[in-house]
């Protein structure tokens, strides 16, 4: 089985914000990104294409499930982390407004979730149930999943087996792509923080 897990493109109006849930579209730059992103897969089609049921996962996931003909197969497990009260909200004002729950969260964001919302390690629950569906399918092939960089550095960590309080060691841009083949019980990571996908599972 490979498995590419692919970033959103940019999304409109979300520079310095919290974003989870909220469902914003791409920025003209993300939908140029989404197109360029579908434009560099080459060989055989996916077998599957997967994506957050948020829109701005759906719309970089749109190109190449179009240019293949390929159902899109929405999962809101694979959505980003919920913030609740917090989403859409500027990081600076969250931390200026009430800096004793910001920094409470802050300093253990695994574990705590903001107000209203999800912590990370349930992030981590609800995308491993996805994962482990998908990874034990006999047939699976070649899979391919659009979502968030939350839900990536969650699935990445479960990959290779880093604890989660290291998730920020992966830098995850906007319609960047990481490739995973599973082989031998265990995945193993191919690339990482591409901006194109890479042919190398054959056609």
């Amino acid at each position: 089985m490979w498995l590419y897990l692919i970033r959103h493109g940019e999304p409109e109006g979300a520079r310095g914000r919290g974003l989870g849930h909220l469902d914003l579209p791409l920025s003209a730059t993300g939908l140029a990104q989404a197109e360029a992103l579908a434009a560099s897969w080459q060989g055989r089609a996916p077998d599957r294409i997967y994506s957050s049921d948020l829109q701005r996962a759906k719309q970089t996931a749109t190109p190449l499930a179009r240019r293949f003909a390929l159902d899109l197969k929405l999962d809101p497990r694979l959505r980003e982390m919920a913030l609740g009260d917090w989403d859409g909200q500027p990081w600076d004002e969250l931390r200026e407004r009430d800096p004793a729950v910001f920094d409470h969260w802050a300093e253990d964001w695994v574990r705590r979730a903001p107000p209203g919302g999800e912590c990370f390690q349930a992030l981590h629950a609800r995308n491993l149930s996805w994962l482990r569906e998908v990874r034990d399918m006999p047939d699976a092939g070649v899979v391919l999943a659009y979502a968030h960089a939350g839900t990536l550095r969650a699935l990445l960590c479960e990959a290779t087996g880093m604890s989660l309080d290291q998730a920020f060691t992966w830098r995850v841009d906007y319609a960047a792509s990481f490739a995973l083949q599973w082989r031998s019980g265990r995945f193993e990571v191919c690339y990482a923080n591409a901006p194109r996908f890479e042919s190398i599972h054959g056609d």
